[in-house]
């Protein structure tokens, strides 16, 4: 989950590293650290923190030097302190790593017992003196790398610098993302593209159990067995103007207001005929279809459920990736398992993914990021395209994920022989609600307005029913992620079954209610609630006395995820930003979870 970047090049390597830091910030903001092979040898910077107190300090005292490495940093091992904080020193070599090393404690008691010592509480330290401890004896980084990685258990990405051999670099990667790219002068690796697009649009991805070794213009490549192997570069399309807040004060308010352009890109050519370029195959299963996912892209797969079981009937299984990796399933070739992640990158979805496909289902994945290590693992793969998302907390990444799913729902069931009318119909629809999106978020003020009156409070339920209630888990969760308040959802007609007994006049709720024939027993639920003092935040198109109201547009209920979710998201980032929050980097949280 943290971020890890490198240079070797004609240029100082500190400007670059800092750039390349505050890129992948959105990764871990615990501590930052960068280690330069100088004249003197490697010198090192740390901080507690994010990558502005770094650069403060290298401000301070500059470190001069054309090759590093730098690091920020999501703390799993050991808390947030300069202590703890990349990259690691021991003898000659220095280190940044990003993943989890699973195996950490029994290597370290064998290294004690051997008389090493630690100076931190990382299962990083523990890989760089094993690797240390293994170049000792074998006086080859190559032959150190090979026997270090039979040692390790777990997903990692390391990169390492040598004070013997200045301009070098050695990047390692086993389940983590690690990207190399290289132009006329400048070789730079990272844990994410964004870190490299400033110098080059042409990278190498490195797939798993394969490392590099990098200096004085030149990329080599080897596997686990020791050969050498070749890597072509792949062109990037996107560019850093899409990482740009764009005049708003967040990236996160940006997202938001970006997503009625967003989901155009998402849709283009590939409504009228339902076709996804990438999808070489028909995609209905014979068999059963799960979506597994994580956070909020289970959300988004929950959506997916209520769109395909009313458009043919079919029955859908949405399963949190982290659990569906450790249960039994009966999966066949004649079994879908859709996966889903923003990032491409989330540990718990890949894994998941890879024991589905083991078991020998078809495996789609739905993903944002090009070459991710999700899209590469999955028989098939559909792109989000809807540009950078630099928030922690996601927005146009979920709209994206529901269209597509939307999509891939009205393709299964004209292939299972849905009337040709209902499918014209339904497609029609979704091309309109771009424009919806639109006229809403011009006219939103309301929001605003709502949250200055209850950010405030410390508690709030979410009430939804039928396609209601997903979107309303969604908005729940991103009022957690930002605001750091207690959000629980609900059903609504289970909020009679105990969780009623919270309510208060200080424990407002939140109901979602688009149209359809459950908005009459939704607001029966709403009343309930009212009648024990309640506070009640109405987001419908019809209104109920009593309610504080978010006025939502005429849209019908099927579509009304892709417009109901938006006060929400509007909601949450007002009541954060009005608490003071770190709107973008939520505390505790990362943008890309490459660890269980």
């Amino acid at each position: 989950m943290c971020g890890i970047v490198g240079y070797s090049g004609k240029k100082n390597a500190a400007p670059v590293l800092l750039e390349g830091l505050r890129r992948l910030e959105y990764r871990g903001y615990d501590s930052a650290g960068i280690a330069i092979n100088t004249k003197k040898g490697i010198r090192s910077v740390k901080v507690k923190g994010k990558v502005a107190g770094l650069e403060e300090k290298l401000l301070e005292k500059p470190v001069v030097g054309s090759c590093g490495i730098a690091h920020t940093r999501w703390a799993t091992h050991g808390k947030p302190s300069v202590r703890n904080a990349h990259p690691f020193r021991y003898n000659s070599f220095a280190i940044v790593h990003n993943g989890i090393i699973e195996n950490w404690k029994t290597l370290k008691d064998d290294l004690i017992k051997a008389g090493y010592n630690f100076t931190s509480d990382t299962d990083t330290e523990v890989a760089l003196i094993c690797f240390c401890a293994l170049f000792e004896k074998t006086q080859s980084i190559g032959k150190a790398i090979l026997q270090l990685v039979k040692m390790l258990k777990g997903a990692y990405a390391f990169l390492i610098i040598d004070e013997q051999n200045p301009s070098t670099i050695i990047g390692v990667k086993n389940g983590n993302p690690l990207v190399v790219g290289k132009n006329a002068d400048d070789i730079i690796a990272a844990s994410d593209l964004t870190a490299l697009l400033s110098f080059t649009n042409r990278a190498f991805f490195l797939e798993d159990r394969q490392f590099f070794v990098a200096g004085d213009g030149n990329i080599d490549f080897y596997n686990f067995e020791g050969g050498k192997i070749s890597n072509t570069p792949v062109d990037v399309k996107w560019n850093q103007e899409e990482a740009k807040k764009g005049g708003y004060k967040h990236y996160l308010l940006k997202e938001i207001m970006e997503q009625p352009a967003a989901l155009t890109r998402a849709l283009a050519g590939r409504v009228d005929n339902l076709l996804f370029d990438e999808l070489k195959n028909r995609i209905t299963p014979k068999g059963r279809i799960i979506c597994i996912a994580c956070g909020t892209s289970y959300n988004a797969a929950l959506c997916f459920k209520y769109f395909i079981n009313m458009l043919s009937g079919v029955s859908v299984t949405v399963e949190f990736a982290s659990e569906f990796r450790y249960q039994p399933h009966d999966l066949s070739a004649d079994s879908l398992v859709i996966a889903l992640s923003q990032s491409g990158e989330t540990s718990d979805t890949k894994e998941a993914l890879l024991r589905a496909k083991n078991s020998g289902a078809h495996t789609i994945a739905i993903v944002n990021s090009w070459e991710s290590s999700i899209a590469r693992a999955a028989d098939e793969t559909i792109y989000m395209n809807i540009g950078q998302e630099i928030s922690v907390a996601s927005t146009k990444a979920y709209t994206a994920e529901v269209a597509l799913l939307y999509l891939v729902a009205l393709r299964i069931a004209s292939e299972r022989g849905a009337a040709a009318e209902k499918i014209d119909a339904w497609k029609q629809k979704i091309k309109e609600v771009p424009k919806i999106q639109s006229n809403y978020l011009e006219n939103s003020g309301s929001v605003e307005d709502i949250a200055k009156k209850y950010y405030k409070k410390k508690n709030f339920f979410y009430i939804g029913r039928g396609i209601g209630y997903p979107v309303a888990i969604e908005g729940a969760l991103k009022l957690k992620e930002l605001s750091y308040m207690h959000a629980e959802c609900y059903a609504s007609g289970e909020m009679k079954h105990g969780p009623i007994s919270l309510i208060d006049s200080e424990f407002p709720t939140i109901a979602v209610a688009p149209p359809g024939g459950l908005r009459d027993k939704l607001f029966s639920n709403v009343s309930e609630i009212k009648s024990r003092m309640g506070q009640v935040i109405l987001v419908s198109d019809s209104m109920l006395a009593g309610c504080d109201f978010i006025k939502m547009p005429k849209i019908d209920a099927w579509l009304s995820p892709f417009v109901y979710i938006l006060p929400l998201q509007l909601f949450s980032y007002y009541a954060a930003n009005l608490l003071g929050n770190d709107v973008d980097q939520p505390r505790n949280l990362a943008k890309s979870v490459t660890v269980e």
